[in-house]
């Protein structure tokens, strides 16, 4: 059996395409660090990690079946194509039909806090509407920041550009339990502004 591991991307994505599935799960390994990122950074807004970095997958496998070296780099093309998978999900989590999913409780939550949802009233998605929802997530954004210490704002800017608590705890000189305790103050705040607005 062949090494995997050894090969380049290009030879990587080439055997993914042809169904290799060794292949896929080598590609998926070699990128799932940055999907995690993604998904945490996504994670802030909507509350939902497993979700989030379920979807990004999706998107990645998507990414290896319609990627043409011709066009750029692959790195660049998978991570455009697993935003938008984790920000279509969002979205559809948010429309109307999925009401009863996002007004349900959540078992997994401390105190059965309701599910949120980062929605515009549940309208089908158009250009118009994705400049509402964009507006939406500035507004929030401003709203936090007024919320937020100096170090929860250093912390939520690292978890914007997709670092982890561990990352964020060494680039910032803390320690791993203090960046996870400022990631914790920032969802709690962020879930407080979400239930006013």
């Amino acid at each position: 059996m062949p090494d995997y591991s050894t090969y380049d991307e290009e030879r990587l994505i080439q055997l993914a395409k042809e169904k290799d599935q060794m292949a896929l799960q080598q590609l998926l390994s070699n990128y799932q660090g940055l999907i995690s990122q993604i998904a945490l950074s996504f994670y802030i807004l909507t509350g939902d990690y497993d979700d989030l970095a379920q979807e990004g997958r999706l998107g990645f496998l998507s990414a290896i079946e319609n990627y043409d070296k011709s066009r750029g780099d692959f790195t660049d093309f998978s991570m455009l194509c697993v935003r938008r998978a984790m920000y279509r999900a969002m979205q559809a989590a948010g429309r109307k039909k999925h009401a009863p999913l996002n007004e349900s409780i959540s078992y997994d939550a401390e105190g059965g806090e309701e599910m949120l949802s980062a929605s515009v009233d549940g309208q089908a998605m158009n250009p118009e509407y994705a400049l509402l929802d964009q507006e939406k997530a500035t507004e929030l954004l401003l709203s936090l920041d007024r919320e937020l210490s100096s170090l929860e704002k250093r912390v939520l800017e690292l978890m914007l550009e997709g670092a982890g608590y561990k990352h964020i705890a060494k680039t910032l000189g803390i320690t791993d339990k203090q960046a996870d305790n400022a990631i914790q103050r920032i969802r709690n705040k962020t879930r407080k502004l979400q239930k006013r607005g």
